[in-house]
């Protein structure tokens, strides 16, 4: 992106900032994960571990490692006293991320819900496409949740999880409670109690005339979804 004041200068994305008239914290090594040739510090903790895998899954990483070291320019990584600073990254997230992808580096690793969500946020951050795309589909069947499947799926752009879990809303017995609409907002929670009293009322009707031993029949909202919602997703949900 150009700088606005016309400078011919481009700035790669980064997932380092740095704020060198801060106090620096005093660092310690982690236990597990100080092993390789690039170190990490995330809070009060430093990381040593490979590059290959972080510039192999991720540009932003493989851009910054690939920069030439230019002569003013700090040997960030090669020691305690100067690592990579990775600001706004806290240290459960990023070691849940270091057990997926260095997997010989201690026990089995497998992630339960709440590691699946820190490591989809980090590699959504740092662009590893791989990575993101493993996490929303192991996170798929750990979800029961339609509320936080959409509030999720609002954060991270995943338009997939939209549909389906507004159908949920829409055909479970129970009305959204009042947390539930805090959590999707007022005007969101309106749209749905307009479409969850039309579909409700069009089920009844629709079971009454086939007789009730026919039993309960789903109904699919999507079109009735996409017409209150205009074109749904992400963009057009996260704008109300």
């Amino acid at each position: 992106m150009s700088s606005d004041c016309g400078s011919d200068l481009v700035s790669l994305p980064s997932p380092v900032t740095s704020f060198p008239d801060e106090e620096p914290v005093k660092a310690v090594r982690d236990k597990r994960f100080y092993f390789s040739n690039v170190i990490f510090q995330v809070e009060d903790t430093l990381y040593n571990v490979p590059r290959q895998p972080f510039m192999r899954e991720s540009d932003v990483f493989h851009d910054m490692f690939s920069l030439p070291l230019a002569e003013n320019r700090r040997n960030e990584g090669l020691s305690d006293e100067e690592p990579v600073l990775l600001q706004s990254v806290s240290k459960a997230d990023f070691e849940r991320l270091l057990s997926l992808m260095l997997p010989d580096a201690g026990e089995d690793f497998i992630p339960t819900l709440d590691e699946w969500i820190s490591i989809l946020k980090l590699s959504t951050l740092w662009d590893m496409p791989r990575i993101r795309e493993r996490a929303i589909k192991r996170m798929v069947p750990l979800m029961q949740d339609p509320i936080q499947k959409i509030e999720i799926a609002r954060e991270y752009e995943i338009d997939d999880w939209m549909l389906p879990a507004l159908n949920q809303l829409v055909q479970r017995d129970e009305a959204l409670s009042v947390e539930e609409g805090k959590k999707l907002g007022l005007e969101y929670t309106l749209k749905l109690a307009s479409i969850r009293e039309c579909c409700h009322f069009n089920n009844r009707t629709y079971k009454w005339e086939l007789g009730r031993s026919r039993g309960y029949t789903d109904w699919n909202c999507d079109d009735r979804l996409r017409e209150v919602f205009n074109e749904l997703n992400i963009r057009s949900v996260l704008a109300l």
